[in-house]
């Protein structure tokens, strides 16, 4: 069997709750594998995740990808969503309650909100893709 070697992150992971916990510079990246568990953003406080297998699943006509689902209260304008990683080719989706796409796009990724709360998707561009990737959320930036 392979064997790894190298430095290693330890993650713990609740998997009866689908829950993980992962420290960040913004706080602790906790949930984001349904709507109620939404990861809780907030503009200008960088989060580092895991995205993982418990997380959401979407399925569309490649297959099945993860995504973890975040939530914040979206001033009216424009905002700008940053995902680095070097796990995957990130993902953005602005989602509705009931999980519809109503836009994507690629890092970094601006888009006009109204006033209210927001759902936003992280997932790979490449099926079943994890890995550890940080979210900025930040106002302004162009909408085009």
């Amino acid at each position: 069997s392979p064997q790894a070697t190298g430095p290693f992150t330890l993650q713990l992971e609740c998997r009866a709750c689908s829950t993980t916990t992962t420290p960040g510079p913004g706080g602790a990246c906790t949930g984001g594998s349904d709507f109620q568990n939404a990861v809780q953003l907030a503009y200008d406080q960088p989060l580092s995740c895991d995205l993982s297998a418990n997380d959401a699943h979407m399925r569309d006509l490649q297959g099945v990808r993860y995504v973890k689902l975040f939530t914040f209260q979206a001033q009216a304008g424009s905002s700008r969503i940053t995902v680095t990683t070097q796990a995957f080719t990130p993902l953005i989706l602005v989602l509705d309650n009931q999980g519809r796409v109503l836009a994507q796009g690629a890092s970094p990724f601006n888009h006009t909100f109204q006033a209210g709360q927001v759902f936003i998707g992280v997932t790979s561009n490449e099926l079943q893709r994890t890995g550890a990737f940080t979210i900025q959320l930040s106002r302004g930036g162009s909408p085009f």
